[in-house]
């Protein structure tokens, strides 16, 4: 998608906003159980359910991830759309 084809593809997303601010206001939900048997949190959100523990460096498995693996991929996320 070309830059051209997103701005046809949000300009009446954006004209709805402009015209009912209330309708672009969204939350964002995330849940999190601690696991007993290990320092790890199972989080679910509306789009995945993982595990996420402690760095390899701070006394973790390295099979999950980390609250930094995590902030980075939001990052790509975001820079990347």
């Amino acid at each position: 998608m070309n830059a051209d084809e997103l701005r046809l593809l949000q300009a009446p997303i954006k004209a709805r906003y402009r015209d009912e601010p209330a309708a672009a206001k969204h939350t964002f939900r995330a849940s999190g159980t601690l696991l007993p048997d290990r320092p790890s949190v199972r989080v679910d959100t509306a789009f995945a359910h993982y595990d996420a523990g402690l760095h390899e460096k701070a006394g973790g498995s390295g099979a999950e991830a980390c609250s930094g693996d995590l902030l980075l991929e939001s990052l790509v996320a975001c820079a990347g759309v």
